[in-house]
């Protein structure tokens, strides 16, 4: 059970290496986009191994635009391109943290290998509040004067945008666990289908929709189970999900998650430390 982890991270060089180690296994391979923004060489030059390949073709990530899905895009097509036929692809942020131990996530992919994992919810009837997101015009991706009036008068005037050829929009978190088989059809509509992304170049926040969107308006809708296994606590209410910590120990014990986030490397060091206790006994 081939699998490739796409790792797109920022920021803090110590903690991506401590999450590659925690993932280590003999059929894992990592792929890490790192922001155009950050300096490579301090990310890069801690790791030997030909298992962990970074990715060139690097984004300049902005947070709320299409970039965030370019660079996601450009970590698929690598894997694509790499000289091993993996099994699953695993989408991480590099304040992803894994909650059980490596053979047990591949023992599971194993049992259930012709699924997908993504969460998502019904945009329409589910997700009122990213209508705004979704249905009217954002130039945030682009670089222009006066991109925020323009949008304002165009969503003022015109109506609410639909997306092309008929799609049914699903999404929630961007972060998923998807087989190859699926992986490769949405690789594949992206590139047929042009006016897919320019659509989703035109909304705000598209990492959330871009490609549940894709798979379960699919022959492949009924193989994604609505279930990232993915821990993340959005009970601040903020744009962000909670840093968690110390305190968060006995809730992560409960959950039946793979992965949770997310986490600092000074924030959350005493439940890291906690947790890869846990991890080493099971």
């Amino acid at each position: 059970m081939k699998i490739a982890h796409l790792i797109l991270t920022h920021q803090s060089p110590k903690q991506l290496q401590r999450l590659v180690s925690s993932l280590e296994h003999p059929e894992a391979y990592f792929f890490i986009h790192l922001d155009l923004k950050a300096d490579l060489n301090a990310f890069k030059s801690p790791f030997k191994s030909d298992r962990v390949v970074f990715i060139k073709d690097r984004v300049d990530v902005k947070w709320g635009t299409y970039s965030m899905v370019k660079a996601t895009l450009n970590g698929f097509n690598e894997i694509l391109s790499f000289p091993v036929d993996f099994d699953f692809v695993n989408l991480l942020s590099g304040q992803d943290y894994p909650l059980r131990s490596t053979s047990s996530f591949h023992n599971f992919l194993e049992q259930n290998k012709d699924f997908s994992f993504m969460h998502y919810w019904f945009i329409k009837t589910d997700w009122p509040d990213v209508h705004s997101r979704i249905f009217e015009y954002h130039f945030d991706d682009f670089d222009f004067v006066g991109k925020f009036k323009i949008a304002s008068v165009l969503n003022f005037l015109l109506p609410k945008r639909k997306l092309p050829y008929g799609l049914e929009p699903v999404g929630r978190s961007q972060w998923f666990t998807v087989n190859m088989v699926h992986l490769k059809y949405m690789m594949q509509y992206v590139e047929n289908h042009p006016a897919y992304i320019k659509y989703f170049r035109l909304t705000w926040g598209c990492d959330e929709f871009f490609f549940q969107t894709i798979l379960y308006n699919s022959i492949y809708k009924d193989q994604i189970v609505n279930n990232n296994l993915r821990y993340i606590d959005w009970s601040e209410g903020n744009d962000s999900p909670k840093t968690l910590e110390l305190s968060d120990l006995e809730s992560l014990k409960q959950s039946k998650d793979f992965f949770a986030r997310k986490f600092d490397e000074i924030k959350s060091a005493n439940l890291l430390k906690e947790i890869d206790s846990l991890r080493e006994a099971h």
